[in-house]
């Protein structure tokens, strides 16, 4: 990876996260944070070893490279029932387990696609800041089939030692901290952003 493609990833993640801190601020009140806290390269297969367990994990397609979208559960927990329930202040919910079917389909239509959405929208932005000609739909990611996976050792977005971009996001709700992490395999990075 050159240097040039992380600085644009990290542009474009900043981003994101900023938008995601408004979009989420919305149902919280404006007490929700979302920042970058690191783009590192590593193996796929670190990645995975380094995740939580249980964690919410998904596996994202898009024109048939798998990207991954990993969050905590706790934090996952307080972004989903934050909405329905249109909390303001810290739910007392145990974050550290596996979510049920229900759970993950509501995280994917209420949380997962608001970020792809952010991140599409951060991409065509950065774009245009850096007068960029990016050949993929406008700049724009289309998004496919999203599979939902509580333990990271059975997701399978890449081979173990391809090289991926991992982006740390660092996400702060009342008293609840905790760490979403994008993973983009190599091949991703290259087809899609590159």
């Amino acid at each position: 990876f050159s240097k040039e493609w992380l600085d644009t990833i990290r542009q474009i993640f900043e981003q994101t996260a900023r938008r995601m801190s408004k979009y989420f601020a919305s149902f919280f009140e404006n007490l929700c944070y979302f920042g970058i806290s690191g783009v590192d390269v590593v193996t796929y297969e670190e990645f995975i070893r380094s995740s939580y367990t249980p964690s919410a994990n998904f596996i994202i397609e898009s024109s048939g490279e798998p990207f991954v979208i990993q969050i905590e559960p706790a934090i996952a927990i307080q972004l989903l029932y934050g909405q329905l329930m249109q909390m303001t202040e810290n739910l007392n919910l145990n974050g550290h387990r596996d979510l049920i079917r229900l759970e993950s389909e509501s995280l994917e239509a209420r949380v997962i696609k608001p970020i792809l959405t952010n991140i599409n929208k951060a991409i065509e932005e950065v774009s245009k800041r850096l007068s960029q000609k990016n050949d993929s739909e406008g700049g724009l990611l289309s998004f496919g089939k999203i599979e939902f996976q509580n333990n990271p050792s059975f997701v399978d977005a890449a081979m173990p030692q391809d090289m991926c971009v991992l982006i740390t996001m660092e996400s702060r709700m009342f008293e609840k901290e905790g760490m979403i992490q994008i993973c983009l395999p190599r091949f991703f990075v290259q087809n899609k952003l590159g």
